[in-house]
């Protein structure tokens, strides 16, 4: 019987002897990199659409959920923040694929199409999509009783 607990606990030694030479040698991926560039230059490049969690004033000033998140992230690092107010979701991902932005403030849904070229970070904000109609009209129960088009960004989903 103390031979088959012996057997037993070198079995489970040489296993988990195994199993961390295994992930020593996987290659993970490491955003310190990018870590690095950013503190290097000195400033967080945030790339934003308008949207109910960060919106700009006449002067291109930005303020907003969002804003006030990256903004925190910034003084965690110790740099400085710089948004750039972008047209449409695509100029966004366009920053992010030209390594003009380091992260992307939209309210962006989650799209596994786009894990192929950007990490998604979790999500701290959720929303149900509604449509709202005027009372006292016939409450419409699919897209074909709207009677015209419903228009939506462009990339947003």
């Amino acid at each position: 019987m103390v031979h088959k607990k012996l057997n037993y606990v070198v079995i489970v030694v040489v296993a988990l002897f195994a199993a961390a030479l295994i992930a020593i040698n996987i290659s993970w991926p490491s955003q310190q990199p990018q870590l690095n560039r950013i503190l290097a230059r000195g400033e967080l490049r945030v790339s934003a659409v308008a949207s109910p969690l960060i919106s700009f004033n006449k002067q291109g000033q930005a303020s907003g959920f969002d804003y006030e998140l990256a903004q925190r992230f910034a003084d965690y690092l110790g740099v400085k923040l710089v948004v750039r107010e972008r047209d449409g979701v695509n100029d966004l991902f366009s920053d992010l694929a030209n390594n003009d932005a380091d992260l992307l403030a939209a309210g962006l849904i989650y799209n596994e199409d786009r894990l192929d070229n950007a990490l998604s970070g979790p999500t701290y904000y959720t929303v149900a999509q509604q449509l709202l109609y005027r009372m006292g009209n016939k409450r419409p129960r699919d897209l074909g009783d709207l009677g015209s088009p419903v228009w939506v960004t462009a990339g947003s989903a």
